[in-house]
């Protein structure tokens, strides 16, 4: 019984569970509104809502940039827009989502319940992401020097459009919806299966069987989550924005080989359908984090060289169109960085290149190296790129059809995406951060859905070899709906990565410590076993910047303890999250499976509230 409850409080949340799951799954239908003004066709009704997003998120740019008008009125504004289409889509019948879709979102049921009932816990969802979203939500606009952020020191020149899109339910409810980012992100995922099954039908020499929804619904599912090599539960199920850029990388990779099938039959509806569509999510693509900038440059050249080297296309044809491809992205970067240069100036922070004498030439064998070693530790996706690009160096000779177009693209972006890595290790990192080369396998995770594409093309190639045959008897659509549902609750330990010590503790006590602590009062951290996670967590909580002493490596000296405390004013207030034997020394009044908040008082510490640490708490 025990463990029965306990798996069921996996699944089960606070009072905001069932609003963030209503609410996310009610804005995307509103996007996809917005998506199916501007698209009134049957072809890629599943991008809808990427397409939808794309356009709320230059609205609310440009609106932003240029007007002092609170974000709030926009989105009723929207709310109204994407309404009166919606009901006349109704009234004509145009689709807004696919035939099946409410059976994906049936299907998903578990990881939606499962991923609404958890509390951010990763570094940078408190460092940046929820708090951009919080500031555009409180403050009803972008930072600017009169609009400075407070509390969490943000990166106020990153593009905003992935905290546009997860302060909209919040907007609805009036209250911050936690956790509708991990809610939109599995809905883009089910978006690529989609996707992905799509791509597969249109290679195998089998039909769809409209029999089988339900399967061909959770096949759909797992193509975007458990076949999917690059699905990793702590950026997935979280606030971060790699997977709306893996999302909009692999649309957009979609979109422009479409594009070239359209060109290569001379299709000229299809060129302006896709050329369009390609532009709009190209310029989200870019309007969500700094760096996607390369990947939009990446796309393009890919497009380029596959044009170059196949014989029913032109060229020319291609350039011709750029202006349609390019201008939406291009256009939002300007409007973005004449923001940041005017609003911002020398206050923007974002990530920037060192100047070219300290970039880290002398190592580039060592990064190389290191990328290799983290490539082959995740052979899964990498081993399946190297395959694909192995594939498509035989096609660069001379491309002959759709398929060897696509395969072709694919590895062109996989390798571009990659050389960018090496030249930001180069350019950017210290050389000490370079020689791990820092997140390199979560950045890959940026162009990890194009494994999945890739998974579906070549899968298709075995239906005519007669393999599929073989196994055309099997359950397979039933054994994808069971797997979709129960795997879930058997990784359900797993998935709920926000349960893992020490973060639960730090949270309920950073969200306790508005009952303590006045807008006016100081707040100091100490915690010399911890790794920081007290800090940005707490900070998060209370919208304020903490002074903090913290250690993983060495064990904080009685001095460090005392100078840091001393530098508490009189009344301020000191968090104490763990403690060595120094520790214990200085403040004979705590213990150590204890979190404890202090006083200074005439130079005086006095205890205020203790809160002892749960049976499987861990100060790291």
């Amino acid at each position: 019984m025990d463990l029965l409850l306990k798996y069921i409080n996996y699944f089960s949340g606070d009072k905001l569970q069932l609003l963030t799951i209503f609410f996310g799954l009610t804005c995307w239908l509103f996007l996809a509104g917005v998506g199916q003004f501007f698209f009134r066709t049957t072809q890629n009704i599943e991008i809808l809502p990427i397409i939808g997003w794309s356009i709320v998120s230059i609205i609310y740019t440009i609106f932003g940039v240029f007007t002092q008008i609170h974000f709030s009125i926009i989105f009723f504004c929207l709310v109204i827009f994407s309404l009166s289409t919606i009901i006349y889509s109704y009234f004509k019948h145009y689709k807004l989502v696919p035939e099946n879709y409410w059976r994906i979102i049936t299907l998903l049921t578990p990881l939606l319940l499962l991923t609404a009932a958890m509390n951010a816990s990763q570094w940078d969802e408190f460092s940046h992401w929820l708090p951009a979203k919080d500031f555009l939500i409180n403050t009803g606009g972008f930072p600017t020097t009169k609009n400075p952020t407070t509390g969490t020191p943000l990166y106020n020149a990153y593009p905003f459009a992935w905290p546009i899109l997860t302060m909209l339910p919040s907007l609805a409810v009036s209250q911050s919806l936690e956790m509708s980012a991990g809610i939109f992100n599995l809905l883009m995922l089910s978006l690529i299966g989609i996707l992905s099954v799509k791509i597969f039908f249109k290679f195998s020499n089998l039909n769809q069987n409209k029999k089988n929804v339900w399967g061909i619904g959770a096949i759909s599912i797992l193509m975007g989550t458990a076949l999917n090599p690059t699905f990793i539960q702590k950026i997935v199920l979280t606030n971060y924005a790699d997977v709306a850029t893996a999302v909009c990388t692999a649309i957009s990779v979609y979109l422009g080989w479409e594009l070239l099938n359209a060109l290569s039959r001379k299709d000229s509806g299809g060129i302006h359908l896709f050329g369009a569509q390609f532009g709009l999510v190209m310029a989200l693509l870019v309007n969500i984090k700094q760096s996607n900038l390369a990947l939009f440059g990446v796309i393009t050249i890919a497009l380029v060289i596959v044009t170059s080297r196949d014989k029913s296309l032109n060229l020319g044809d291609l350039l011709k169109k750029l202006p349609m491809l390019l201008g939406p992205g291009l256009l939002i970067c300007l409007i973005w960085r004449y923001h940041v240069s005017i609003s911002l100036g020398e206050g923007a922070v974002e990530a920037t290149f060192m100047p070219i004498e300290n970039w880290n030439f002398g190592i580039i064998h060592l990064i190389i190296k290191q990328m290799l070693y983290v490539a082959f530790k995740k052979i899964g996706f990498f081993g399946l790129m190297g395959f694909a690009s192995i594939i498509a160096f035989r096609y660069l000779k001379k491309i002959n059809n759709e398929y060897e177009r696509l395969i072709t693209i694919l590895a062109l972006v996989f390798l571009g995406h990659n050389a960018f890595l090496l030249l930001t290790y180069i350019g950017s990192f210290s050389k000490e951060t370079a020689l791990t080369v820092v997140s390199y396998w979560r950045y890959n995770t940026h162009v990890g859905l194009l494994a999945v594409i890739f998974i579906a093309v070549y899968a298709a190639q075995f239906s005519h070899k007669g393999l599929i045959q073989k196994v055309k008897d099997w359950p397979i659509q039933k054994i994808c709906i069971i797997l979709v549902l129960a795997l879930p609750i058997i990784f359900s330990p797993k998935l709920r990565f926000d349960l893992q010590p020490p973060k639960p503790h730090i949270n309920k006590v950073a969200k306790e410590l508005a009952n303590y602590l006045q807008p006016s009062d100081t707040l100091h951290i100490l915690d010399p076993l911890g790794t920081g996670e007290s800090v940005v967590i707490t900070r998060y909580r209370i919208n304020r910047n903490i002074g903090f002493l913290w250690s993983k490596h060495w064990n904080s000296s009685y001095e460090d303890i005392k100078n840091f405390a001393s530098t508490v004013q009189n009344s301020g207030y000191l968090l104490i999250h763990s403690a060595n034997k120094n520790l214990l020394v200085f403040f004979p009044n705590t213990k150590k499976n204890a979190s404890h908040l202090m006083q200074k008082r005439n130079k005086k510490w006095y205890k205020i509230k203790s809160w002892e640490f749960p049976d499987n708490h861990s100060p790291t």
